[in-house]
């Protein structure tokens, strides 16, 4: 702000005189006549040297400019609407997004690969056998004549199926296929048991 400043009128506060002309400017955190009131701006904003109202910077809100954006919403005047999916961050001054575990893509739109899982996508599943890895926690999904937690066992005998919940139903010592159940009939016998 100018104001009249010198000897005769008075001095600034908190800002400099300009000598040829007599008029105050204020320094960045100082407003009003002779520079006597502080900013109360926060973040960075800047600070009218008439009036004392802040002005935000891209990301913030509120009369000092002392909260973030929204959530949902970032940049000047948090006006921009956040394009994240799958409950994804959105940064309040770029608007860029932080993906959740599991997720990737530019707005996180997108299941991590086959083979990983976790926070962006970094963890690699271990599951073995055909398994499928869950995109976010990397629990493994045994395929049928499958256990254990990263399936690498052998449904026990007798059992077959998901998870070796089926119980097998060959007789003479007919061997029992771990995945679908069907019999294969040892020598000298035929059918399908």
């Amino acid at each position: 702000m100018l104001a009249v400043c010198g000897p005769a009128v008075g001095r600034a506060e908190a800002g400099e005189c300009v000598t040829l002309t007599l008029l105050c400017s204020c320094d960045s955190v100082h407003w009003g006549p002779h520079c006597s009131n502080r900013c109360q701006c926060q973040n960075a904003a800047l600070c009218n040297p008439i009036t004392g109202a802040c002005i935000c910077l891209p990301g913030f809100r509120g009369w000092r400019c002392e909260a973030p954006c929204e959530t949902g919403s970032y940049g000047n005047g948090c006006q921009q609407k956040c394009q994240c999916q799958n409950g994804a961050a959105c940064h309040h001054v770029t608007g860029e997004c932080k993906c959740s575990p599991g997720y990737t893509g530019a707005f996180c739109e997108d299941l991590c690969p086959p083979g990983k899982h976790g926070q962006q996508c970094e963890e690699r599943c271990p599951c073995q056998n055909g398994g499928v890895c869950h995109h976010v926690t990397g629990e493994c999904s045994c395929p049928a004549g499958w256990m254990g937690t990263v399936c690498g066992q052998p449904c026990p005998e007798g059992r077959f199926g998901q998870n070796c919940s089926q119980e097998c139903q060959c007789h003479n010592n007919g061997f029992c296929v771990l995945s679908t159940g069907q019999c294969v009939c040892s020598a000298g016998y035929t059918g399908e048991r």
